[in-house]
């Protein structure tokens, strides 16, 4: 019996199950929370207001204000669509070897597990 949650995502063939699949709820949510920090508002049918969008903030100045928006956003978004889990901290940083890379990073806890993880995204300006 398989015991997959979900399909993994960019969808890849796979021989054994036809699609590459996640097998742990921890991976399930992280995929979960960059489908929703990527996802811009106004993208997903029928769910209009889901999303962080937060390609459409790489090219805005860096600001202490926009700094607070995103974050705004991020909790904002994350207690309406995933409430179980908690954002404990949120950094932005260029990268010291490649010009116009920047990352974000998310520390955040999943209360129901009882799981602290991270997740790491990177754009190119």
């Amino acid at each position: 019996m398989n015991s997959s949650i979900g399909p993994k995502l960019p969808l890849t063939l796979d021989k054994k199950n036809g699609l590459l699949m996640i097998d742990k709820y921890t991976d399930e949510i992280k995929q979960n929370l960059k489908t929703l920090f990527l996802t811009t508002p106004g993208e997903r049918v029928f769910i209009p207001n889901f999303g962080v969008g937060l390609r459409n903030y790489l090219f805005e100045n860096k600001t202490n204000k926009l700094d607070q928006e995103i974050q705004e956003r991020i909790k904002n978004q994350v207690d309406i669509y995933l409430p179980f889990i908690s954002i404990n901290d949120i950094s932005v940083f260029e990268s010291p070897d490649i010009e116009n890379l920047l990352y974000v990073r998310f520390d955040y806890f999943i209360k129901p597990l009882n799981f602290q993880d991270q997740l790491t995204l990177s754009f190119i300006q």
